[in-house]
């Protein structure tokens, strides 16, 4: 039972890594669009916290 367990959420978390990558793939195309666009009229890069 523990090893089913173990190996479905093996599964899901291939899955979701699947997952982030696509998103991050589509982040990176938006980001190039946009910047084509707007040029450095606009900041799409995360502000870090001091």
């Amino acid at each position: 039972m523990l090893e089913k367990a173990k190996e479905e959420t093996k599964r899901e978390m291939s899955e979701l890594e699947k997952l982030v990558e696509a998103n991050k793939k589509t982040l990176q195309d938006l980001k190039v669009e946009l910047y084509a666009k707007f040029g450095t009229n606009i900041n799409l890069e995360a502000e870090e916290d001091s």
